[in-house]
């Protein structure tokens, strides 16, 4: 489990080719659709291009922020900052 803010991912993968860290939600059918991406870069997933409730998180350049910043911060969709140590864990193996 990786929590960020209020949010609790159960599936984590990472992809060190394209830097991606992929971040999911229990519970929600299939791949997440709607996108709102953050001032970093990342995109919060949505279930619907409706909703508002989080299904998903891609971390973009998750290694190259740790490596460069000693730490991974995301924004979150309030706009609230929050560091995600759980995947830096991910990253770092």
């Amino acid at each position: 489990m990786i929590s960020i803010g209020p949010y609790q991912f159960e599936y984590a993968s990472y992809d060190g080719f394209a830097d991606q860290l992929h971040l999911r939600i229990a519970g929600d059918a299939g791949d997440p659709v709607g996108a709102g991406d953050t001032k970093d870069g990342d995109a919060f997933l949505y279930p619907d291009d409706t909703s508002d409730r989080v299904g998903g998180l891609e971390i973009e350049n998750a290694r190259l922020r740790l490596e460069e910043d000693g730490e991974i911060v995301v924004t979150l969709p309030d706009g609230s900052r929050e560091r995600a140590v759980e995947a830096e864990r991910i990253v770092a193996r």
